[in-house]
C-alpha cells in the first residue's frame, strides 16, 4: 500500500497506515484496555515490581500517579510482554 500524505496526521510515524476510513478494532481495543486495568492494579498492590526508580518514587508521590506514568510510558508490546510475563496474561 503506497504511502499517502493526504491520509497522515501530524505525529502519525510511518508504518502500516490503516486508512482513515478504517473501523477500529474492537477485540483489540477490549484486550488492550483489559490489559491497561489488570497491570495497573497488580502494580498499584506491587510497586516493587516497578523499575527501581518508580518504585522509589512510589514511596513519595501517590502511587497510583506513579503507576499511571510507569505505564503510559510503555509500547503496546511491552505492555502486552508485561502482561504475559507478570500475569499469565497471554500476550496474543
Amino acid at each position: 500500500m503506497p504511502i499517502r500524505p493526504d491520509r497522515l496526521n501530524y505525529g502519525d510515524t510511518i508504518g502500516v497506515i490503516a486508512p482513515a476510513s478504517a473501523p477500529p478494532d474492537l477485540k483489540n481495543i477490549d484486550r488492550s484496555v483489559a490489559a491497561l486495568d489488570a497491570l495497573f492494579s497488580f502494580y498499584l498492590e506491587h510497586p516493587e515490581r516497578m523499575p527501581r526508580q518508580h518504585a522509589e518514587l512510589a514511596l513519595r508521590q501517590p502511587r497510583h500517579r506513579v503507576v499511571c506514568d510507569y505505564i503510559a510510558g510503555m509500547t503496546d508490546h511491552f505492555l502486552l510482554r508485561q502482561c504475559h510475563d507478570l500475569l499469565g496474561i497471554p500476550a496474543a
